[in-house]
This record gives structure tokens, sequence and C-alpha cells, in this order.
């Protein structure tokens, strides 16, 4: 991922693992629960150490995965950008439109994303706080 990023001079998701190692450490056990914790901590230090050294390739400068159940409201997503830090912050969501398979994971969600995120009170909590919305082409 890293080569074809550099390749093509696009940036990246940012890296769940650049993360606090600890919260990096809790998603993967929620992901691999059979992973030995010492397992997993080496992993996460490999990763973050070629991420850290990788040349050229560009990501956001932090992560915000928090917009999902139980904060998928527009009450938490408020909370959320209230509380952003400077820099370049990635909100991950998926919205989309019901029209999908029945069975697909987080299918409901997707809509509620749509309507929460074109909201009238996001827009201008968006506007008050002074927050630029960009995109992946336009991060520095």
């Amino acid at each position: 991922m890293l080569k074809l990023a550099n390749k093509f001079s696009i940036p990246i998701r940012h890296p769940p693992s650049m993360e606090k190692l600890e919260k990096s450490l809790v998603t993967l056990a929620q992901y691999f629960p059979n992973i030995p914790l010492v397992t997993a901590r080496e992993i996460l230090e490999g990763v973050i150490y070629i991420l850290k050294n990788a040349e050229g390739v560009v990501w956001p400068d932090y992560l915000e995965s928090g917009f999902s159940r139980p904060n998928l409201s527009i009450a938490g997503l408020q909370r959320i950008l209230s509380c952003l830090p400077q820099g370049t912050t990635e909100l991950m969501c998926h919205p989309g439109y019901v029209g999908m398979p029945v069975n697909a994971i987080y299918r409901i969600e997707r809509e509620n994303e749509i309507e929460i995120l074109s909201n009238v009170d996001i827009n201008e909590s968006i506007i008050e706080q002074d927050i630029n919305l960009i995109a992946f082409d336009q991060l520095p």
C-alpha cells in the first residue's frame, strides 16, 4: 500500500495503528481475540516503525472512529466536532443507502449517517468551529 501511494502520489487513510499503542491493542484484540497480547504488541510496534519511516506518503494527522453506535446521532457528531485536535482529522464513516443486500453489515446505519452528516445543525457546528472540510487530494 505504501509503495503504491508513493508511486502514484496519493494519500492513504490514517493508519489505525498510528493511534496510541494501547488503543490499537484494544482494537486488534477485538478483531483477533486469539492473538496473545505480547504478539499483538510486537506486530503493532513493527507496523508503527514501518509507517513512521515511510517516505513521501501522506495521511491525515488523526483518525476519529467514534461516529458509530452508540454515538451515531447529531449530538454524538457535535461532541466529536467540538473535541477535534489541531491538524487534519479523518472522520471514519460509511454513508450509503439501504438498497444494499439485506445481510450487509452496518446496513441501516449508513442512511442514518447520510441524514446526520447533511443535517443543518451539523453544518452550523462546522461553520461556528471554523472547521475546513477537505478531500483526500487536498491533504498537505
